[in-house]
């Protein structure tokens, strides 16, 4: 900016604009995400006071509970339940954030989109009562001493079964129609899979139950072709 006072020329400089605050999700990874656990966000710079209150659309339906991180800069959306399955989401702020440098978010200015997986039916107790299975789905065993249970739809001749277990211990196995089962570890804590052999009589099920007594026990189940 260039200013001339009394024939005199003067420079006066002003600092240049706080870049614009932004936010983005970092857990979980991917468009399609699990039905349940924590949301992560995290903004560019640290929060000034105040509470962010975000417009979720279409509403989880379920309750939940947020809050920020330490240094005001990452913001947890802690699922109590599981989503609708395979429903698009969009979150928002509906107030102006800003940060303490004074960077600002307005009012639908930025957005986090995603996608919940797949979810089994919550009725499939029972052999006769199976959902189909022909590439992932996303569970939980409510109640303690409970299996689930996955008829599967096979993709090629020789193929595996994957379970991952999120917040409690649980088990897999698959059985086929002559009542002969496949065990994978009775403790699944992270990930296991479980090879497919051909000698089992087609049809074939899988179930999935809790260990050692826990309920809601969440898990992803999948097929590796």
């Amino acid at each position: 900016m260039l200013v001339v006072i009394s024939g005199l020329f003067c420079v006066i400089t002003t600092d240049p604009p706080a870049p614009p605050l932004t936010m983005k999700r970092t857990m979980p990874v991917g468009d399609t995400i699990p039905p349940f656990g924590i949301i992560t966000i995290a903004f560019s710079a640290s929060i000034a006071s105040g509470a962010l209150d975000p417009e979720i659309v279409p509403a989880f339906g379920i309750p939940y509970s947020t809050h920020l991180n330490g240094n005001r800069d990452t913001f947890f959306i802690s699922l109590n339940g599981i989503l609708p399955g395979q429903t698009r989401f969009v979150i928002r702020f509906i107030d102006t954030i800003k940060s303490i440098e004074s960077a600002i978010l307005a009012p639908g200015a930025d957005s986090i989109v995603f996608v919940s997986g797949p979810i089994c039916s919550g009725q499939n107790f029972s052999q006769k009562t199976a959902d189909s299975l022909a590439y992932r789905v996303f569970g939980t065993v409510a109640l303690a001493y409970d299996t689930l249970y996955f008829s599967l739809v096979e993709p090629v001749a020789s193929w595996k079964i994957y379970l991952r277990s999120f917040n409690a211990p649980c088990g897999l196995f698959v059985r086929d129609r002559q009542g002969r089962t496949s065990f994978s570890s009775l403790d699944v804590v992270a990930s296991e899979t479980l090879s497919v052999v051909d000698s089992l009589a087609r049809p074939l099920v899988a179930g999935i139950f809790s260990v050692g007594g826990n309920a809601h026990s969440n898990f992803e189940c999948g097929i590796i072709p």
